[in-house]
């Protein structure tokens, strides 16, 4: 937050004053500038007065734990002053004297007892989060009081497994270009940069170039694709107006309009000889393919998550008209490209990526296609999905693309705890998918997320029907523990012989059909947790 520099009249006769006064201006302006994300240049006496106005305000906040006790700092007498209940002031008497003497005691220090009054409480406001313990700080997983949560913060991480690279990246004067060639490399621009100047020259729009398409001109069109995202119009030729609150001066000083949206029409991201009707006319993104596959491949050699990681969607926006585009009208991003998306939960780190191959009709399935890039799964890919298999997840089902996916990691490099836990929404979590991911792991992944009662298999069901019948007329809060069992492998003859029995029957005399419950799963469970009062 930002605060507007106290105004103080400089008196003739008070050097002392007017000392103060400019140390509160600095304070004011440090506290401004802090706010915005910037270091700025500040006398030591203004840096002094900010961290131990920090400090003070950091003790109020340990004595004045009681809701009734609210500390702030008084404009008239320069006074902490509590609640206005007076019922609540009596009850914590001893509390508002605590803060009172320490108020005084920070008062008595030398030059700060002119503390700009609207500059503390927008301090007290802004290091409410950070501001904690006798050092000033603490560290966030500090601040989550639950022990289980702090050990997965703390076991979380980042495997670099291209060390030398990273560090000769962090260590250039173009550091931020060195690590983005860590994933898309030099050779495959020049591969692109190649391919597309093949296209260009076999086109009519050859003629409309007045340059050619050299190495640096085609990096200056990768830097405004990119730049696209970040200043975002909704046509291209409004990044080149001259009208107000249009237009880009870096985009002009780049190359003129028609040269980008010749070089976009022809851009290759394949070779043009390459091309197959058959293959295009099928997947939507075949010319994308080379991409998706060379920026997955890097992101898996370079580093691995550590710890705790996640599973979603990851959605990208397009207006274009191809049938990879997908609707979702829970999400904030409605239309666009869906990508199964594996991120590292303490460091955000990408690990793995697929699309979710809407639209694909070429017959080859996600898993498959992963295992295409990524050679290493495909052996154990066949065995743990083999036909008849103990989870009754189908080979080509988005659910083993998911165990792949997550997978990998284990594969890439086995966490230092010896246990890795995956955090998925209500759209992935099933008890199959945790047994399956366990199985390829063998032990080490755990899954844990919500789930949707018409998503989980009938035999555990059963139960968590009868469990949130039982706590609907609990308290808020209330919650149940279910055991989770292992589908048998009779079921299905089970199931449809029960269902034979009660055909002929009317439907008062007609025998519910139990799950067979003689597989427990290990280690495994529901909860059912109550979190409204209806």
């Amino acid at each position: 937050r930002s605060s507007q520099s106290t105004k103080c009249k400089n008196s003739k006769g008070n050097k002392r004053k007017s000392k103060k006064c400019n140390e509160k201006n600095e304070t004011s302006d440090f506290l401004s500038l802090v706010s915005r994300g910037r270091n700025p240049d500040i006398s030591p006496e203004a840096k002094g007065t900010y961290e131990k106005s920090l400090s003070f305000i950091s003790k109020i906040r340990k004595l004045s734990k009681n809701e009734s006790v609210a500390a702030k700092a008084s404009d008239s007498d320069g006074c902490i002053s509590g609640s206005d209940d007076t019922d609540s002031r009596s009850s914590d008497n001893s509390n508002e004297f605590t803060i009172n003497e320490e108020y005084s005691n920070f008062h008595n220090v030398q030059d700060l007892d002119d503390i700009d009054s609207a500059l503390f409480e927008k301090c007290q406001d802004w290091v409410f989060e950070d501001v904690d313990g006798d050092d000033g700080y603490t560290s966030p997983a500090e601040r989550i009081k639950n022990d289980y949560v702090n050990n997965l913060k703390k076991a979380g991480g980042l495997y670099i497994h291209a060390g030398a690279a990273v560090a000769s990246a962090l260590q250039s004067t173009e550091m931020e270009l060195k690590l983005f060639h860590l994933f898309i490399s030099k050779s495959y621009f020049e591969a692109v940069r190649k391919w597309t100047n093949e296209k260009l020259q076999s086109s009519t729009n050859s003629r409309k170039m007045k340059r050619s398409l050299t190495e640096p001109l085609f990096m200056s069109y990768i830097g405004l694709e990119l730049g696209m995202s970040l200043v975002q119009y909704n046509r291209i030729a409004n990044y080149w107006q001259d009208d107000t609150f249009a237009g880009h001066i870096t985009f002009k000083n780049c190359m003129s309009r028609n040269e980008f949206q010749i070089i976009r029409s022809s851009l290759s991201l394949s070779s043009p000889s390459s091309y197959n009707h058959e293959t295009a006319s099928n997947d939507p993104l075949w010319h994308s393919r080379s991409l998706q596959e060379h920026f997955s491949k890097n992101c898996a050699k370079v580093a691995t998550p550590v710890g705790p990681s996640a599973l979603d969607e990851n959605t990208a926006r397009t207006k274009t008209r191809t049938k990879a585009k997908t609707y979702n009208g829970n999400k904030p991003t409605k239309w666009g490209v869906r990508f199964y998306a594996v991120n590292g939960s303490v460091n955000p780190y990408l690990s793995s990526i697929m699309d979710n191959r809407a639209g694909n009709t070429t017959g080859v399935s996600g898993a498959q296609e992963y295992c295409r890039m990524f050679s290493t799964l495909r052996t154990s890919y066949d065995h743990v999905f083999c036909q008849g298999n103990d989870f009754n997840i189908e080979k080509d089902a988005p659910s083993s693309l998911w165990v792949l996916q997550m997978a990998h990691q284990v594969r890439n490099v086995v966490d230092p705890s010896g246990r890795r836990v995956f955090f998925t929404d209500n759209f992935y979590t099933s008890h199959r998918v945790a047994k399956a991911l366990k199985t390829f792991t063998d032990g080490e992944a755990r899954l844990i997320g919500t789930v949707r009662l018409n998503t989980v298999d009938c035999t555990n069901r059963y139960h968590l029907v009868k469990a949130i019948e039982m706590i609907e007329t609990k308290d808020r809060g209330s919650w149940a523990l279910v055991q989770a069992y292992d589908e048998s492998l009779e079921f299905g003859r089970m199931q449809r012989e029960s269902q034979a029995a009660n055909r002929y029957k009317a439907k008062a005399d007609r025998t519910p059909f139990v799950p067979p419950l003689d597989r427990v799963a290990e280690c495994a469970g529901y909860v059912v947790f109550k979190d409204a009062n209806r």
